[in-house]
């Protein structure tokens, strides 16, 4: 599947009529930049720079969303490596929105000149229950993906294909006050297995505290254990690299300037042990995200998925 193929399919899918006539449209466009740790000893990698569009059509009991996103890595200018660029293209279905029983369904599929893995898919699968209302309520789920990459390399840099299982609980409390106060909290456990690399088990553990006030919203979150290759955001995020995923934290702010437009800025640093390095290597990026929401007769619970 080609570059061009994935970004005009999606376009395509986005643009079906009845799509368009959804009763409630998300969308999305976001950029950022990310720098790698200055010593050679701990990356080979210098700088990068990340963008797309995100976009969701929402109905009361269903929600398809679709997104795509643009990496450009650059490396330390005394190694004679070639920049590479990649493409992630996601597609969630999103089912039972307005029931206690919620199920998501998906894919993400990566297009890079990246050495390591290069193409890979991800299939995604997702189910949760909710106790309570959509102003105080509990959520248990999981999460499912299935990454396989045709062309890739083990720890060892043996030529071989790679493919790896992450199965993913977790449990999310949201609460409504009346002063107009919301709160959140969501705590997950990422459980990994594969028999591509000389260990074939890890686990990565991720809490987010957030809330809401009046036109601002923030959340903050913490991530540590090992990985590899790991999805985050319910599969939006995939690390394809065979880089070691340790430990991480980040923070969101968000401002809503109208009942139609808001402004998010993040912030993340993430701790990881580089391919074919031995000394951890700390990465740090930064983005901002503009949002506009174009809705007619319901109001969304928040957070919906």
């Amino acid at each position: 599947m080609t570059k061009r193929k994935i970004v005009f399919g999606l376009i395509g899918l986005l643009a079906m009529p009845n799509l368009a006539q959804a009763t409630q449209i998300n969308l999305s466009t976001f950029a950022g930049k990310m720098e790698y740790d200055n010593s050679i000893e701990k990356s080979n990698r210098d700088n990068g720079v990340f963008y797309g569009v995100d976009a969701i059509f929402e109905e009361p009991n269903f929600a398809l969303e679709g997104r795509i996103e643009k990496t450009d890595i650059s490396y330390k200018s005394s190694l004679d490596i070639n920049d590479t660029e990649e493409y992630d293209t996601t597609i969630l279905a999103h089912f039972g929105m307005d029931s206690n029983i919620r199920y998501t369904a998906g894919m993400h599929y990566i297009s890079t000149d990246d050495e390591q893995l290069y193409n890979g898919g991800t299939a995604i699968f997702k189910a949760s229950k909710i106790i309570g209302t959509e102003t105080q309520y509990a959520a248990i789920g999981s999460e499912l993906f299935v990454t396989h990459f045709e062309k890739g390399h083990d720890e060892l840099g043996t030529a071989k294909a790679v493919t790896i299982g992450q199965i993913t609980p977790f449990f999310k409390i949201y609460q409504e006050f009346y002063s107009g106060l919301t709160t959140r909290i969501k705590a997950s456990l990422s459980l990994q297995k594969t028999d591509s690399y000389q260990k074939q088990d890890y686990s990565l553990y991720e809490i987010s505290f957030g809330g809401n006030y009046k036109n601002i919203d923030m959340s903050f979150y913490i991530f540590g254990g090992e990985a590899r290759t790991n999805l985050r955001d319910g599969g939006r995020i995939l690390y394809n690299t065979l880089d070691l995923q340790k430990n991480g934290i980040g923070i969101k702010v968000g401002y809503e300037i109208t009942k139609h437009v808001a402004v998010f800025a993040s912030y993340q640093e993430r701790t990881f042990e580089e391919y074919l390095h031995t000394k951890d290597n700390t990465l740090k990026d930064a983005s901002i995200l503009l949002n506009f929401k174009f809705e007619n007769d319901f109001k969304s619970a928040s957070p919906r998925f």
